[in-house]
């Protein structure tokens, strides 16, 4: 199994001797072995027994506890006196800047190569899609290859991501504007549909990274900022467009009405 998703509001976990129970108004509505679980991600009101913790604890399994909407509110976490040599590491190797530089490159090529297959995925599906879009984006994997420099580096993400949602509005649904790509705050529905994905991912992976006894704030691609998980961003760069991109365009086309998605 690996992770335990916990999302039914006003469940309770139990313990019955080596077996997670999860119970709603006194009816099971899960069951696992402590043994298939690795650590486990529960969503607003669910509820530990102080049996459960301890048995979590000694089994070393590392419990999220996240917001609705998908925030990391805190975690449990089991005691493991050797994690300081994984964050060490983990440090030695931000601080290296050749390394850092060849771990950012992998991501961004991977970023840009997913950009790529998905507009021509896209043409293929006789969409029209702007054949030089996807030829600058081309351009710009093999600068990537050759970056010498960090900064190089970002530089060359950050004008492939604006050339990329540059095609957006042809991907869309006839009467849909995308226009350009907005954070905060967003300008229209698609964006802020864009930056609640892209958290809920975020936390996801840094509930995964901190569960595996590393930290989520050193990076390679983004470089330390206070309060942010740099390491997460950079893990989620080549996943933002695989899986979110990927899964909101094809559900805006298949439902064909934002509304309809947000209902």
């Amino acid at each position: 199994m690996g992770t335990l998703f916990l999302v039914v509001q006003g469940s309770k976990v139990h313990r019955v001797g080596e077996r997670l129970v999860v119970k709603k108004d006194n009816e099971t509505v899960f069951e696992s072995p402590i043994h298939h679980v690795t650590n486990v991600i529960c969503y607003g009101n669910v509820q530990f027994a102080t049996q459960t913790i301890s048995l979590l604890l000694t089994k070393r399994v590392d419990v999220a506890f996240m917001s609705m909407d998908g925030q990391l509110q805190g975690k449990l976490l089991s005691f493991v006196p050797n994690t300081s040599g994984l964050k060490r590491v983990q440090l030695m190797s931000a601080e290296d800047a050749e390394t850092g530089l060849n771990i950012a490159k992998i991501l961004v090529f991977h970023k840009l190569s997913a950009m790529i297959s998905l507009l021509k995925k896209r043409r293929n599906h006789s969409l029209k899609v702007d054949e030089h879009i996807i030829e600058k984006l081309h351009r710009n994997l093999i600068s990537c290859k050759e970056a010498c420099q960090l900064n190089q580096l970002r530089g060359i993400e950050g004008i492939s991501t604006k050339i990329y949602f540059s095609a957006w509005d042809q991907l869309l649904p006839s009467g849909m504007k995308f226009e350009r790509r907005t954070r905060i705050p967003a300008h229209n529905e698609v964006n802020a549909l864009l930056n609640y994905f892209y958290t809920l991912l975020t936390n996801e992976v840094i509930s995964i990274i901190e569960a595996n006894s590393l930290s989520a704030s050193i990076g390679h691609l983004h470089s330390y900022k206070l309060n942010r998980a740099s390491l997460a961003l950079d893990i989620i760069e080549p996943f933002r467009v695989a899986v979110v991109d990927k899964w909101l365009l094809q559900l805006i086309r298949e439902k064909k009405s934002l509304h309809r998605i947000l209902a």
